[in-house]
């Protein structure tokens, strides 16, 4: 069986979910691969995964497939605890466009959560930005230096605890993503696709309510 997910998933979710499918399924051979949203889901249709777990947007540019929304997670903007933007008492997303950015790949000409978001403030994007797949850059980066990032909760607290990375106090309801389990249209999940995709879904669930 071969998975694609978005890097952010396979950061925490995805792994405690597959350990808890593991006990039950210990012959099957998974592979796991990282992708970015869109080049998942051209690869499910070119028939390279079984299904993905991905974000729902972008979902309806391809035909051909389907998806069923299983847990919603949020993103928040992290930074070093002892960034400057902690001794604002309200930050905007003004003064946080004044700091540099990394931010994940999106592929092709699709916009990152950040550039729409300060797009439909009116303001202009940071002067240093940086694009990454990689989760584990992502955070180091961050805590390293004066870098901001929007990541999930639970993607930023899994490896690096939270005396390494802090989320900033301040959120909009556009930071709520959904994440659903794409699949062909045309071709069934078997038994044990069906059980990773139960685990995926209460692991998912669970921590992004935590």
């Amino acid at each position: 069986m071969t998975v694609g997910t978005l890097p952010s998933l396979a950061a925490s979710i995805v792994p405690l979910a597959v350990s808890r499918w593991r006990e039950r399924h210990p012959r099957v051979l998974l592979r796991v691969v990282e992708k970015v949203q869109v080049e998942l889901l051209f690869g499910l249709l070119r028939g390279d995964f079984d299904f993905v777990i991905a974000q729902t947007e972008f979902y309806n540019l391809l035909d051909g497939l389907k998806q069923r929304v299983i847990f919603r997670d949020r993103l928040r903007v992290f930074a070093r605890p002892k960034h400057r933007l902690f001794r604002v008492a309200e930050p905007t997303w003004a003064d946080l466009a004044q700091f540099p950015w990394v931010c994940p790949m999106v592929g092709g000409r699709q916009r990152t959560v950040l550039e729409k978001l300060l797009a439909s403030e009116g303001i202009d994007l940071p002067q240093q930005m940086i694009e990454c797949g990689s989760i584990d850059f992502t955070k180091a980066l961050v805590a390293a230096s004066d870098h901001l990032a929007m990541l999930p909760e639970h993607a930023a607290m899994s490896n690096l605890g939270e005396s390494t990375l802090k989320p900033l106090a301040i959120t909009v309801p556009a930071l709520s993503r959904d994440i659903a389990v794409i699949f062909r249209e045309r071709s069934a999940l078997d038994a044990s696709s069906r059980d990773l995709i139960r685990q995926i879904e209460t692991v998912g669930a669970d921590l992004s309510r935590e």
